[in-house]
């Protein structure tokens, strides 16, 4: 049995994000078989909308949502309470502003309104300190405490993505395991260890995830970094490429 991690725009789908009746077909047999999962930067609702309209069920690894989507159940890990505190004390001197998200509300500390568009819809609380367990903390604070603050994650296991710094200040964006796309692998590791796994993509920014796989394929669309790395693709998304690398994988 296979599983397969494989990216979206440009290796599942080509830009026009079309799949034709003959790469429903091998999806379908593929997946009566084996198993796939989408990896993606885009939001969860989005990649669940599209594939299901296509009839296509499998797992679905949404980073930018900071969801699995898998054997049908939802997970998103959280940032256990004692984790939270434990950054609100290294960084409460010093936070310009820090957003603690929860599944439908947010608190704020420091509020400060150009983060808004980062969370449309969902209500909203100015607080003094952070009340439980949450999704994750999108923090600014000050430059000084910048190797104090990833020191502390990474000793308390927590992924973090940098939003970006200046002279005064640093902007990341911590969650409890799917800040990348590589943390999914490591989460189903467990699951994973009989199965022999499949990665394929068009972009570089995947070599981390299509590192850890068995079989380690690039798009001939692919950028020239992925393309130089790994095996290519015979044909590129517009013709059905990493489709018809997982037929004829499959039959193996």
């Amino acid at each position: 049995m296979y599983y397969c991690f494989m990216d979206f725009d440009g290796t599942l789908t080509s830009n026009f994000r079309n799949l034709n009746q003959m790469e429903k077909e091998i999806l379908n047999n593929y997946l009566k078989n084996n198993e796939l999962c989408i990896i993606t930067e885009e939001k969860y609702e989005i990649i669940k909308d599209y594939l299901t309209n296509n009839g296509i069920s499998c797992d679905i690894a949404a980073i930018g949502s900071n969801t699995l989507l898998f054997k049908n159940k939802i997970i998103k890990p959280s940032i256990e309470y004692d984790k939270v505190i434990s950054i609100y004390k290294l960084a409460k001197n010093d936070i310009y502003t820090a957003y603690f998200e929860y599944d439908n509300r947010i608190e704020i500390i420091n509020y400060q309104e150009r983060l808004e568009p980062l969370y449309p819809k969902i209500n909203r609380e100015i607080v003094e300190f952070p009340s439980g367990e949450c999704n994750s903390i999108f923090i600014a604070i000050s430059i000084i405490l910048k190797k104090s603050l990833i020191d502390l994650l990474n000793n308390i296991n927590l992924s973090y993505v940098s939003y970006g710094e200046d002279k005064n200040r640093i902007i990341l964006k911590i969650s409890s395991s799917f800040t990348k796309k590589e943390d999914i692998f490591d989460y189903l590791s467990d699951y994973l260890k009989n199965k022999k796994t499949i990665g394929i993509s068009d972009s570089s920014h995947d070599i981390p995830i299509i590192d850890k796989c068995d079989i380690k394929l690039a798009m001939k669309n692919g950028d020239k970094i992925i393309k130089n790395k790994y095996q290519n693709t015979i044909y590129d998304c517009d013709n059905s490429g990493a489709l018809l690398e997982l037929k004829n994988i499959s039959k193996l």
